[in-house]
């Protein structure tokens, strides 16, 4: 079996107003129950991946919160498999070197430990479902060092492009558009990886920028692999709030949710949610442990949300323990945790848009 350790890198700027002012992206929530790093990790635990690896490059503590410490529903065999979370401590306090190729060497003793074959290294602002274990194929097949992950373009805030010669090697990365659109995912050897930690590629802002693509282009030799399937980059708040709102409908939900590609998460002993009496739920996505006894549409509820009698969801997202009074009406309203709205208060957003309560906030 191809041992692969992967590793999910946070070292990204995407900000999603104050949703991410005290968590990275990472750890926002995301469909009712999950969080982004969710679907980065659930990839590499169906693709096989036993050995787990996550850049942190600030805000660690929801981080910590998430995983947890007693069990890891990330790693099939918790007996075999191992989790890291790499922090780069020495340049936490210094925004230009603490980028992901620094948070590399400095949590290099992780792949000397290793016994795995092959690193892959994704994000998780990017919503995809990719099989990591096609990304070997394809270095094997063209015997290369290093494969480079790509789609067809699609709208993006700053794109990154590829472009590759007739042998199918990388000859340049750059912001030009091309057919190929990085989507800041690779797999290289470990030891071409510790080669480039030792080796101390000090030009590199990060570990994806054009640089260190330019050094090591040359050096070794770079293929790419071609991703298929359902994309999306969340890059701003429109970007989260339109992702999920296209995701309630079944004809998008099925292209990232498969019987056979389960998204794990960490679980709670929660009581399913109760639904009282004349309540109207259509097409929404409600977590357990909730109280419902208004109406809900085309809305996401997370854990232990409550919705009182007369009050009125449309379009909106609320995270968990939120508990809106009777009467209220949101509509296109995104609701961080533990939020409060009073009794019979209106608020609307647009979908462009969309109205922002605070963590605990009162409105």
């Amino acid at each position: 079996m191809t041992k692969i350790f992967g590793i999910v890198n946070l070292h990204y700027d995407e900000e999603l107003a104050s949703l991410t002012s005290n968590r990275p992206l990472a750890s926002v929530a995301f469909l009712g129950r999950y969080t982004f790093v969710d679907l980065a990790l659930s990839n590499f635990a169906n693709s096989g991946v036993e050995e787990l690896g996550v850049l942190i490059q600030n805000k660690p503590r929801s981080l910590l919160k998430h995983f947890g410490f007693e069990h890891n529903e990330w790693l099939r065999n918790s007996k075999t498999g191992k989790m890291i979370l790499m922090y780069n401590e020495s340049q936490n306090n210094n925004p230009k070197l603490n980028h992901a190729f620094n948070n590399l060497v400095e949590n290099a003793w992780a792949l000397k430990d290793s016994k795995a074959e092959y690193v892959a290294i994704a994000p998780a602002h990017i919503v995809m479902r990719l099989d990591f274990r096609e990304m070997v194929k394809t270095l094997k097949r063209k015997k290369a060092d290093i494969v480079v992950g790509f789609c067809d373009p699609i709208k993006v805030k700053e794109p990154i492009y590829y472009s590759f010669n007739e042998k199918g090697e990388l000859k340049g990365v750059g912001e030009e558009p091309t057919k190929h659109l990085c989507i800041h995912v690779f797999l290289l050897k470990r030891q071409v990886l510790q080669e480039m930690i030792k080796n101390n590629f000090n030009n590199a802002n990060k570990i994806y920028d054009l640089n260190w693509f330019n050094a090591t282009k040359d050096k070794y030799r770079v293929v790419g692999y071609k991703y298929r399937g359902f994309i999306s980059f969340v890059e701003s708040i429109q970007d989260y709030y339109n992702l999920s709102m296209e995701l309630l409908k079944p004809r998008n939900t099925s292209k990232l949710f498969v019987k056979d590609w389960p998204i794990y998460t960490r679980t709670y002993n929660t009581p399913p949610t109760y639904y009282g009496h004349n309540v109207e739920v259509k097409g929404s996505l409600i977590a357990n442990g909730g109280f419902i006894k208004g109406t809900v549409i085309n809305s996401i509820l997370g854990r232990d949300v409550t919705v009182g009698e007369g009050a009125v969801i449309t379009d909106s997202i609320l995270f968990s323990r939120c508990n809106v009074e009777a009467g209220a009406k949101l509509t296109k309203v995104i609701c961080d945790k533990s939020a409060q709205i009073t009794k019979d208060k209106v608020i609307k957003g647009t979908s462009k848009n969309p109205f922002i309560v605070k963590q605990e906030e009162i409105v």
